[in-house]
């Protein structure tokens, strides 16, 4: 592997209170280099063209416009690592050793072999933060990416990785479980979402329009959450698994507008009884989302099959809406 580079962006590196717990985690960790053919990039463009290396190495995948899926995905990746590590510090999720920090991407190459990630700590006094604690050099760089075959010859035994959950039977939806859904409260939180794929725009800031349309919108809801069940009993696939704060969560499909075609999502929790029984449980409605951040959310844990939930659905609106998973 190559040094790092050392280069300082002095007072060019990103404002700390645009970020969210997730972004300032990485970002506390690593220095991305922004200084690219002369010009700063902004952090995440800076940051896609880092990842070019692991994207050409891993399996072809369809990353959203300038590769904005893959930045998240690599940026919560890093941030549930530590999360893990943590919680968990004896196994081997991170490692940073002498002037290097390894650990997996979670990504594979096309022959299936997991990749790995390992940046050298970057030492220019410039930096922020070099001072005290010198921070992991980020820039396009080949070297920073590597199969297992090559990781284990600077890392062994090799960093594991993350795993979103233990009970995997959870990851399949009893479709025959009607959802407790609390229909006014999950109208109420995400009224502008609901109406403008229902009722427009220009509807949202309305307070009449809603009052007015709240029965209204919970029926068509209720339509699509029924539409949804049927199509869970004809294909497991249909619950797609997220992860949300260390809860395993399952994504539905809201089809408002035309059957064939999801516009919302629902997040469903299980619920087990209580006192147990063994074998009887329920699903909890928590919120809705968008499409973007029902995919990013769930591309976390694995690679959505093609259903219904697809990178190719969800790239006009994914710069706004990446940072909404904490």
């Amino acid at each position: 592997m190559n040094e790092a580079a050392s280069f300082g962006l002095n007072n060019n590196q990103p404002r700390w209170e645009n970020y969210n717990r997730v972004w300032r985690e990485f970002l506390d960790t690593f220095f991305i280099n922004r200084n690219i053919d002369g010009y700063y990039w902004d952090v995440r463009p800076a940051l896609a063209y880092a990842l070019e290396p692991l994207k050409e190495l891993a399996e072809v995948e369809n990353w959203g416009p300038n590769d904005m899926i893959l930045v998240s995905y690599f940026v919560h990746t890093f941030y549930e690592l530590r999360k893990a590590q943590r919680k968990n510090p004896d196994i081997r999720y991170i490692v940073e050793y002498e002037d290097w920090i390894y650990f997996n991407t979670g990504l594979i190459t096309e022959t299936m072999e997991r990749i790995y990630a390992a940046f050298q700590k970057n030492y220019k006094l410039a930096s922020r933060g070099t001072e005290e604690k010198p921070q992991y050099f980020l820039s396009y760089n080949p070297n920073n990416f590597m199969r297992d075959i090559h990781m284990s010859d600077y890392c062994y035994p090799l960093p594991d990785r993350c795993s979103y959950f233990d009970d995997y039977t959870q990851l399949i939806m009893d479709g025959t479980k009607e959802p407790i859904v609390h229909w006014t409260h999950i109208i109420d939180e995400n009224w502008e979402r609901i109406c403008e794929i229902i009722y427009g725009k220009d509807k949202c800031n309305d307070e009449e329009f809603k009052r007015r349309q709240q029965y209204d919108a919970q029926t068509r809801l209720e339509g699509a959450l029924k539409l949804a069940r049927n199509r869970v009993l004809t294909n497991y696939r249909t619950a797609v698994p997220q992860s949300y704060k260390g809860e395993l969560q399952l994504l539905l499909p809201l089809c408002l507008k035309k059957a064939s075609k999801p516009d919302l999502v629902l997040t469903l929790t299980r619920q087990d009884s209580n006192p147990p029984i063994p074998g009887v449980f329920t699903y909890i409605a928590r919120t809705i989302l968008t499409l973007s951040m029902a995919y990013q959310n769930a591309r976390l844990v694995a690679r959505p099959e093609k259903d219904w939930l697809i990178a190719e659905d969800v790239t006009t609106t994914m710069d706004d809406e990446m940072d909404e998973y904490e």
